[in-house]
């Protein structure tokens, strides 16, 4: 019985990252390789959005606006669609990895975060 939460109960409070954490973050990532590139582009996506995982991994450059006013637009839990706002140098950080990503696909649309490690 004491596996049934009581929803009731009071729930713990939420912590988020400090301004150091995420700046330690986004420094840990080698910039000179291909992945800590992609691992930078993805913590910053997530400080500055608030993706979810699943959310950030459904995502395609078509549910990106780059210009102002810079947005993303993500379907989310239970098929809501969220917009979320961009800053600008998340939106410069996206559009450089967009162009040096888009010259290494041939043809059509493609996802906004690649899964393979081996690169573009």
């Amino acid at each position: 019985m004491r596996a049934i939460w009581d929803k009731n109960a009071p729930k713990g409070q939420i912590s988020y990252l400090t301004d150091a954490e995420v700046d330690a973050l986004l420094a840990a990532p080698p910039k000179a390789r291909w992945v800590g590139k992609r691992v930078r582009l993805i913590v910053l996506t997530f400080v500055t959005t608030g993706l979810r995982i699943s959310e950030l991994t459904h995502l395609v450059w078509a549910h990106l606006q780059l210009t102002c006013p810079t947005r993303v637009a993500s379907h989310g839990k239970g098929r809501k669609e969220r917009i979320t706002p961009l800053g600008a140098a998340t939106a410069q950080v996206l559009q450089a990895w967009y162009e040096e990503k888009r010259l290494s696909v041939v043809g059509g649309e493609f996802g906004f975060v690649s899964l393979d490690v081996r690169g573009p």
